[in-house]
């Protein structure tokens, strides 16, 4: 098994700044599996690798990553930016060989990040409960559209239903129009900031205690967020009152 730089290798004077810089970075020596897909997971774990983990990203054989080929006029350049940093590995989890070097990399890593469906890695037996039977102090973070679980669990989004779901898009019109497309991407971004953040509280948490815990990360939830005061203030006028 080859687990094989994710770009281009710099050069000998630009790979001696990176290895100085990486020795005073807080992650130095933190394993990452990032089984996530598109845009919250890679924002989410390049994020960590800055920070100085060691980010592997598993793909899917022939097609890798969905940023890898939709839209190459702007995706493939976000791919890159996204990705930057990190090492790569393609695996078939479908396939029981390529399921088992996913157990024997988990078994050492300290953080896995994944954008799946909820229950499409628990069907593979890959699921947290799995995972962490061997490897107790794994931290595992979901990044979902609606959570793990209840009635939109496995319903489909965007960030524009995120945006709509949260009510942060009524936000951005006027009373009475039609809710202008954002061009950019807003709850996705939070989404994954939040997500960050839920990852290092339990990297401390796990120092003291020495166990992982599971982490679930609703896009639909972190978009609400940003719109923390509006909600206040709309629960204390009784639902009205949106400045």
């Amino acid at each position: 098994m080859e687990i094989v730089p994710h770009l281009r290798r710099p050069g000998p004077a630009c790979q001696d700044a990176i290895m100085a810089s990486q020795q005073t970075r807080p992650l130095k020596g933190v394993r990452v599996l990032d089984l996530s897909r598109l845009y919250p997971g890679a924002y989410c774990t390049s994020l960590l690798a800055d920070l100085g983990a060691d980010v592997v990203k598993i793909e899917a054989p022939r097609i890798g990553d969905g940023m890898r080929f939709a839209m190459p006029g702007s995706f493939v350049p976000g791919h890159v930016a996204l990705n930057r940093g990190k090492r790569s590995l393609s695996l078939d989890l479908k396939q029981p060989a390529a399921a088992d070097v996913l157990r024997r990399l988990a078994a050492d890593a300290d953080v896995l990040v994944e954008s799946h469906r909820p229950g499409a890695l628990e069907a593979l037996g890959l699921g947290y409960d799995d995972l962490a039977a061997g490897n107790p102090g794994l931290v595992w973070c979901s990044l979902t559209g609606f959570g793990s679980d209840g009635p939109l669990a496995q319903a489909p989004g965007h960030d524009i239903t995120y945006l709509g779901y949260s009510g942060l898009l009524g936000l951005l019109t006027e009373a009475g129009e039609v809710p202008a497309v954002p061009q950019a991407t807003l709850a996705v971004q939070h989404g994954a900031l939040l997500a960050t953040v839920g990852i290092l509280g339990a990297l401390a948490g796990r120092a003291r205690t020495g166990t992982g815990m599971r982490i679930d990360a609703p896009l639909a939830q972190a978009s609400m967020w940003t719109i923390a005061e509006n909600v206040a203030l709309a629960a204390r006028t009784g639902g009205g009152g949106w400045p």
